[in-house]
């Protein structure tokens, strides 16, 4: 047995004792930014917060909706037992809709960036140029470029009723952002909904999907995935921000281990 096998057997008996079971922190962290979207966005409107500290707290509640739908894609709310299954549903289709992006469709991109992570070709999420203006342009295009990808790739061999579901999860996050619109509130939710939403994608693109995998070349399993580990008085306010994904090598390696 090589030392890379040694270590891969280790950790792996390590991993597999947070696998398996149910997480109701993961739950709690999604009731969590309903809560804390509904009530930054109250205090936004009612000036009972300025906007220059609401603005910044409203983009971060975005970027952690992520992070519940992205267990979810990956059962780890359920434990990967089949009759909690609902519970990933849930989440995911609550949290997708708030970050905009539909839950079924980004399983599918997501578990496909596992498979092919840091492919030129064939990881969806391979979106980043270089420099300052890629890294800019890439946090700004990858959910369209998601939808591209999935209508591309995976629409024309689907089933009716996973194109229904689809559908019927991107006219939500559609509507939930139109009609406050329809209904004569489009100034505040350019403001308080779009705006602090787009900052929020650019964050997660930036911390999730970007900083953790650059440069973007490596493809080996060991090696396509970073981790930042800070020390001192950083540790934990740097961590609990990135809402432990500076680890995010721990879970490309061990995908079933929940986040935190």
């Amino acid at each position: 047995m090589t030392d890379v096998q040694a270590l891969e057997r280790e950790a792996l008996a390590t991993a597999q004792i947070e696998m398996g079971r149910v997480r109701l922190g993961t739950v709690a962290l999604a009731i969590g930014v309903v809560i804390a979207l509904t009530a930054l966005t109250w205090a936004a409107m009612t000036s009972a917060l300025p906007y220059w500290l609401t603005l910044p707290l409203l983009s971060w509640v975005y970027y952690a909706s992520y992070t519940p739908l992205h267990e979810t894609v990956h059962r780890n709310v359920s434990g990967g037992r089949r009759h909690w299954r609902w519970l990933d549903d849930v989440v995911g289709t609550v949290c997708g809709t708030i970050l905009g992006i539909s839950y079924t469709l980004h399983r599918a991109e997501h578990l496909t960036h596992h498979r092919e992570t840091n492919h030129p070709e064939r990881d969806p999420d391979h979106v980043f140029g270089t420099g300052l203006l890629g890294l800019a342009l890439g946090t700004l295009r990858i959910v369209p470029a998601q939808y591209l990808w999935y209508f591309r790739e995976v629409w024309p061999r689907l089933s009716l009723g996973d194109r229904i579901r689809v559908t019927a999860e991107t006219g939500l996050i559609v509507a939930t952002r139109l009609m406050p619109a329809l209904l004569g509130f489009g100034d505040e939710v350019l403001w308080y909904s779009v705006l602090p939403n787009v900052l929020g994608v650019v964050i997660t693109a930036t911390l999730f999907a970007w900083i953790v995998h650059a440069p973007g070349e490596d493809t080996s399993r060991w090696g396509a995935t970073a981790v930042f580990d800070f020390r001192g008085a950083a540790k934990w306010p740097v961590t609990t921000f990135w809402l432990w994904q500076n680890y995010h090598a721990i879970h490309h390696l061990f995908p079933r281990v929940p986040f935190y």
